[in-house]
Formats: structure tokens, sequence, C-alpha cells
């Protein structure tokens, strides 16, 4: 049978909440395991996900967000971001 929850006491400290919670644990895991940790985790999922629905898929879900890109701020912004790339050697 299921033990009932009691009442939260008003005098606790506040409980965290599952957003704090979740960062907490992303920041303890960012100091153990460093940036290629999540290039890694990074790299499996493409992999995983290229293999699952082809190369293919890549290249659509691209299209889409440049098409997205284009309808929301116009042919001029990317001129002035491939602008800003130019001087960049890096």
């Amino acid at each position: 049978m299921a033990k009932k929850r009691q009442p939260a006491d008003p005098k606790a400290a506040p409980r965290m909440s599952i957003r704090e919670a979740g960062r907490k644990g992303g920041l303890r895991v960012r100091e153990k395991y460093g940036h290629d940790f999540y290039v890694g985790i990074g790299t499996k999922g493409g992999r995983a996900l290229a293999d699952k629905r082809g190369s293919d898929y890549f290249s659509e879900i691209g299209k889409k967000g440049g098409d997205s890109t284009l309808q929301k701020h116009g042919i001029k912004f990317y001129s002035q971001i491939g602008s800003k790339s130019a001087g960049n050697d890096s």
C-alpha cells in the first residue's frame, strides 16, 4: 500500500525544484568529467542518429533550419553573418 505524503514543514528549508536539481547535477558532471565528455556523448548520439535515420536526415534538418532562418531574418542576415565569419580565420 502506498505511503501517504506528509505535508511539508513550513519551517523547513524550501525543497529544490527539478530544474535546479538538474542544473546542479549537470554542473557536477561537468566538474567531474570535463568538456571532452560532452563532446564524446554528442558524437555518439549523432552517429547513432545517423545510423538510425540515415545521413540524409542531417541534410534535411539543416535545410529546414536554413529555410526557417531565412524566413525569420531575411537574406540580408546571411550576408551579415558571412561578413563576420570571413574576417575570422579560426
